[in-house]
């Protein structure tokens, strides 16, 4: 997963790991879904809930935990979502 600048530390994850040990373990996954700011605005106090559906059913955890909640998502293109959004990439 990629994380918006300030997330780990908001949620207290893991420290982030250098780009060798990231290239050594990269599964040369994609950006599969983009949240808009609205959505993070609307998960900052539960973001962790979202992290750990996505680690542990992947995409489709991603997908049912936003769906259930009606926060808006699309699928991530290789365009810059803009001001304010970020991408969830999900391994």
């Amino acid at each position: 997963m990629a994380f918006a600048r300030g997330l780990r530390g908001r949620y207290r994850l893991a420290g982030e790991e250098t780009d060798e040990q990231i290239a050594e373990k990269d599964l040369g996954s994609d950006d599969l879904l983009a949240l808009p700011a609205d959505t993070w605005s609307a998960i900052r106090g539960c973001a962790e809930q979202l992290l750990t559906a996505a680690e542990v059913d992947g995409l489709v955890g991603a997908r049912l935990w936003l769906n259930e909640r009606g926060l808006s998502w699309s699928w991530a293109t290789s365009t810059p979502l803009g001001e304010g959004g970020t991408r969830l990439r999900v391994h």
